[in-house]
């Protein structure tokens, strides 16, 4: 079945605001672009470049959501298969749900200790829950720490 866009209306607070409520959009690579083309500040150029490098190592996931959002594969076959959901204002998503590992423990706790040597998470391997946003949002990474962050990605998620 196919999925449609929402006719957008205007740019509110730097992001699309569609034409009805409870609308969901499609967010795919090019209005995800022209969406951050029209932030403020370095929100914008820095979910470009984590958006642009996640394409081009063949990680993006589309994302269907009210507001934008792209997602990065992860290895597992249990739907959905994203490891990371990037949001609009820099926060990022990490599924830390042991089932969503093909490792398991072992691997998703690999990944909780790569992540926390990053500055903006604080997650914890005693946390049972399906997943966790960061505390910082990825503007606040310094270019090396950001790719630390794509080295983690690079670990830890699947192209597709």
């Amino acid at each position: 079945m196919p999925l449609f866009l929402e006719p957008v209306t205007a740019l509110h607070n730097g992001y699309v605001k569609l034409s009805s409520p409870g609308a969901q959009s499609r967010w795919t690579p090019s209005l995800l672009r022209e969406t951050y083309a029209g932030m403020e500040g370095n929100l914008g150029p820095r979910l470009t470049q984590v958006l642009d490098w996640a394409i081009a190592q063949g990680y993006f996931v589309e994302t269907k959501s009210l507001t934008p959002a792209f997602s990065l594969r992860g290895d597992t076959t249990n739907p959905p298969p994203r490891r990371f959901s990037v949001y609009m204002d820099g926060t990022v998503y990490v599924q830390i749900g042991v089932t969503r590992f093909a490792g398991g423990q072992d691997e998703r706790d690999r990944l909780i200790d790569a992540l926390n040597r990053i500055p903006i998470f604080r997650l914890d391997k005693a946390d049972t829950g399906t997943g966790r946003n960061s505390k910082g949002k990825l503007p606040d990474l310094t270019d090396a720490e950001l790719q630390q962050f794509f080295a983690v990605c690079d670990d830890f998620c699947k192209k597709g």
